[in-house]
């Protein structure tokens, strides 16, 4: 990844390739969730995890690398797996990535995959692009994936 070189229109050539991006290719919505840890209740050990949504967006995603699955949870947690593009948003810059996830609900399926946010970065001088480095966690209904 790298800097993009912005072009006219709502384009961006990225950096050292010869892809193009464009905001025609945002077709994935995405929720950007912050985590809450809370105490347990009385008579657990166990904390409880709730889910915010902070901000919700369309945007293209790629895979970088595989991820390494037992009982669909990714066991090489915060390796870089997948990068989100978005259209740029200042507001996003103040997100801690430790407590901060992504949820994706695929085409076609009822199932909600989350990932670990690991970076946010703007992509081009123009502040027009963004870019949100991720690590797939798994199926958002697993307990494991919650962590």
């Amino acid at each position: 990844m790298g800097i993009g070189r912005a072009t006219r229109g709502s384009c961006i050539y990225l950096y050292g390739t010869k892809q193009k991006l464009c905001t025609s290719a945002l077709t994935h919505y995405i929720e950007i969730k912050q985590r809450k840890i809370n105490t347990p209740k009385l008579g657990s050990l166990d904390p409880i995890e709730s889910f915010t949504t902070v901000a919700s967006m369309y945007a293209a995603m790629v895979a970088r690398q595989p991820t390494s699955r037992f009982n669909g949870v990714n066991i090489k947690d915060g390796t870089l797996t997948h990068v989100f593009y978005i259209r740029y948003d200042d507001s996003l810059f103040w997100l801690d990535t430790g407590s901060f996830f992504i949820d994706f609900k695929g085409y076609g399926t009822t199932k909600t995959r989350r990932f670990r946010l690991l970076a946010i970065k703007p992509l081009d001088e123009n502040n027009e692009w963004m870019l949100i480095q991720a690590s797939e966690r798994g199926d958002s209904l697993l307990e494991a994936n919650e962590c």
